[in-house]
């Protein structure tokens, strides 16, 4: 098996990185682990710049072969190195929001789960109501995402008349090779902080050091949670279906008699007259304060009145 000139590269530099960090081991003052910080960090800087040199060798060695292409894979896919020789597969989230009126609300349900097993798919969550006038229920439906597009096909099947149908496709595949790339930075800064761990001799070191390694697991954790979440919203597709039958409860009222309508308007009467007097007695507060108020002013009134009488007997009759 003939290895391609890529292949040599890479591994030539491996081998001059392992070689140089041997003897940056060998070398270093074990009595302190700033100067262990400080030498991982140069590591980290030769590392990162064994890579570049090896994907410049890279970039070159397939400009001078023409842009050769993976023959065993997918024609449209070049050659990549070692550690990332496997296709990049686009990460595609679909979802979809359907709302449409049906016949018969109980049959069309039927229909759909049955189209739903049929597709392999599944209904996370169901919500069925009922306000007097339509009969609705709404399904949460995740499906792999092969069979999303004809699953939204067949449910359309059920429409009589369709309120609205989203389809979206979210392309995700730039935001998931990126935390890929630093997840894997980050398990390898916390490999190398574990060895900085190891040969730490004093309390403060060593908590130093794992106040370093506590907020880098918290970031894997983090990246670790997002691809999870991306992996499982790419693998199942989401049908949000809401699906409704229009109930017929505005029929024609029947011909009323002239009794039926005088019971009618005394009800409706009695109806108005207990609600206004409830409506006085809710305004008992307003009520009280004008009692108040009537009586002061017939109290000021009064005395005034009673003052001009006095002054006016007073006049008349002098002492």
């Amino acid at each position: 098996m003939k290895i391609s000139t890529v292949t040599r590269l890479v591994l030539m530099s491996g081998m001059l990185l392992s070689a140089a960090y041997l003897v940056s081991c060998g070398s270093k003052a074990p009595d302190t682990v700033m100067s262990e910080q400080q030498q991982s960090t140069d590591y980290y800087t030769a590392t990162e710049e064994v890579k570049e040199a090896a994907m410049d060798a890279l970039e070159a060695a397939s400009q001078s072969g023409g842009g050769q292409k993976d023959r065993a894979g997918d024609p449209g896919s070049y050659n990549t190195p070692a550690d990332s020789r496997e296709q990049i597969q686009a990460k595609v989230i679909k979802t979809a929001d359907i709302s449409y009126q049906v016949e018969d609300f109980d049959e069309s349900r039927r229909k759909i789960l049955e189209t739903v097993s049929r597709f392999r798919a599944r209904v996370s969550s169901e919500n069925q109501t009922n306000d007097g006038y339509r009969l609705s229920n709404t399904m949460v439906i995740r499906v792999e995402g092969g069979g999303f597009d004809s699953l939204v096909d067949a449910l359309m099947t059920e429409a009589i008349y369709v309120e609205y149908k989203t389809v979206n496709a979210q392309d995700v595949t730039e935001e998931y090779v990126d935390l890929t790339a630093r997840l894997k930075s980050k398990k390898e800064l916390e490999a190398r902080y574990s060895e900085i761990l190891k040969k730490a001799n004093t309390i403060n070191e060593i908590l130093e050091v794992q106040e370093y390694l506590g907020r880098i697991r918290e970031e894997i954790e983090s990246f670790e949670g997002r691809l999870k979440y991306m992996d499982d919203r790419v693998a199942f597709s989401t049908i949000s279906l809401k699906y409704y039958e229009q109930l017929d409860n505005v029929s024609k009222q029947p011909d009323r008699t002239f009794g039926s309508r005088m019971e009618e308007a005394f009800g409706t009467g009695w109806n108005g007259l207990v609600t206004f007097f409830l409506g006085l007695i809710y305004l008992w507060p307003l009520w009280l304060i004008m009692g108040l108020l009537t009586w002061l002013v017939v109290f000021l009134v009064k005395r005034a009145r009673r003052r001009r009488r006095t002054s006016k007997e007073s006049k008349q009759n002098p002492s």
